[in-house]
């Protein structure tokens, strides 16, 4: 693959992952609007919670890391694997409910 296929492929993995963002965010703040897939809800019910907790942290001291969330009932693995999706979910959250 070329130059061109790899910024293609950059591109089309974010234009899935806001995809994924917006849908994700939709379910978790209007449930009733989204049929919730259960498969859906049981892969990324961490990453929701996650969200949850990295938006109140940042709204409380403006800023988030991994270290925040170990010890506060989210496990170390956890964190790490769905830090990334969970931070910017966390943070579009926060540009919507502020806009």
């Amino acid at each position: 693959m070329g130059r061109n296929g790899d910024l293609n492929a950059e591109r089309e993995l974010r234009i899935t992952t806001a995809a994924q963002m917006i849908e994700a965010y939709c379910i978790n703040k209007v449930p009733e609007g989204i049929k919730r897939d259960a498969r859906i809800t049981k892969r990324l019910g961490p990453a929701y919670r996650l969200a949850d907790a990295i938006e109140r942290i940042m709204r409380r001291t403006g800023a988030c890391t991994k270290k925040d969330l170990i010890g506060t009932g989210f496990r170390e693995a956890d964190v790490k694997r769905h830090w990334r999706f969970a931070y910017e979910l966390a943070s579009a959250q926060l540009n919507m409910t502020d806009a």
